[in-house]
């Protein structure tokens, strides 16, 4: 990822594009059984890296579980 947004730094620089107008977003996994507090360290990991988004998905359908998890993702 960190080569990936050096990439896009560079061509904003060739463009005369200022980089921090750009928002960076990464789709995440939640692992079956991946804890919120694991998948907020994940995510929290993607922001030092200057990542400003994380859509969340699945492996297949959404689950009763991984609802709960997100939902305690949002009251961290």
């Amino acid at each position: 990822m960190r080569h990936k947004l050096d990439v896009l730094a560079k061509h904003c620089d060739d463009l005369g594009r200022p980089f921090g107008e750009i928002e960076k977003t990464i789709s995440a996994r939640l692992a079956p059984g991946e804890s919120a507090a694991d998948f907020a360290r994940r995510c929290a990991a993607f922001a030092d890296l200057g990542i400003d988004h994380v859509g969340v998905i699945t492996q297949g359908p959404w689950t009763e579980e991984a609802v709960r998890t997100a939902a305690a993702l949002l009251k961290s």
